[in-house]
């Protein structure tokens, strides 16, 4: 037990001296910083995530700084209103633009084109449709389709500087009981938009992928057919698959209440 309070009173020793201010690998931390790492052969480690678990977070706090695995890797943090990526030239196919990325999730913005901004780049994702859900009688099986993914598009856009934006990113469709939502269009100033996966449902119609009128397009696959007895999984968004965009599968009214819901659509606005 002396050997527990002791180490305990070192350790409060270290972290709460100095006045507030916490040294590590330092007995002097300096006097405007809170926290002070001085090392010659390592660095310091930041959570790690994909965009879809950046986007999952929930109520991010301002200055809400993450490092992002996948799409556009990089130091992302969160300034109120928006994700931004820290500070980068990005390549792309315009050389113009290319210093800062917003990621925009479910909903409608208002953005205003900053001065000098003559170009964008987008890239958006339709909401995914929602699962059917199948079930049976006895042998009798009632099949259901799951959710069809949404569409992919990516293009360069010119804009006016001061010009007011509208962006919609369309939320993925529900769950069936028995037919699934369809996913929300995602779109930019009506201009440029990516339309979301139809539901499924039960019978023989297939759903079908979401369509993107930008440059770039790709559509979402169709919607799978399932039964109780397995099968039904969820079709895919078109383009990278970041996660955005998916069908929900199929479910079964005797294992679950409802089909899988469609995975929410994204935009990514580069300028």
């Amino acid at each position: 037990m002396k050997q527990l309070i002791t180490f305990c009173y070192l350790i409060s020793c270290c972290l709460f001296s100095y006045s507030q201010n916490v040294g590590i690998g330092t007995t002097t931390p300096h006097a405007s910083a809170a926290l002070e790492i001085k090392d010659s052969t390592k660095g310091i480690l930041i959570p790690r995530m994909t965009m879809a678990q950046r986007n999952a977070i929930q109520n991010p706090e301002e200055g809400l700084m993450v490092y992002q695995t996948d799409s556009t890797k990089g130091f992302w943090y969160w300034d109120g209103d928006f994700w931004k990526l820290v500070n980068s030239k990005l390549s792309n196919e315009n050389s113009s633009v290319g210093n800062h990325m917003i990621s925009f999730n479910p909903g409608i913005y208002s953005w205003i084109v900053p001065n000098g901004i003559n170009s964008v780049i987008i890239e958006m994702w339709g909401g995914g449709g929602g699962g059917g859900r199948a079930y049976q009688v006895g042998a009798a099986q009632n099949p259901a389709f799951s959710g069809a993914g949404g569409g992919y598009g990516k293009c360069s856009l010119s804009v006016t500087p001061n010009d007011t934006m509208i962006i919609v990113v369309g939320i993925g469709g529900i769950g069936g009981m028995p037919n699934g939502g369809n996913g929300g269009i995602t779109s930019f100033n009506e201009l440029i938009f990516a339309t979301g996966g139809e539901g499924g449902s039960l019978g023989n119609t297939v759903p079908t992928g979401g369509t993107s009128n930008a440059a770039i397009n790709v559509a979402g696959t169709n919607g799978n057919y399932g039964t109780c007895r397995g099968g039904g999984a969820g079709g895919i968004s078109g383009g990278p698959n970041y996660g955005f965009g998916n069908g929900g599968g199929v479910g079964c009214s005797n294992y679950t209440s409802s089909g899988g819901a469609g995975s929410n659509g994204a935009l990514i606005l580069i300028y």
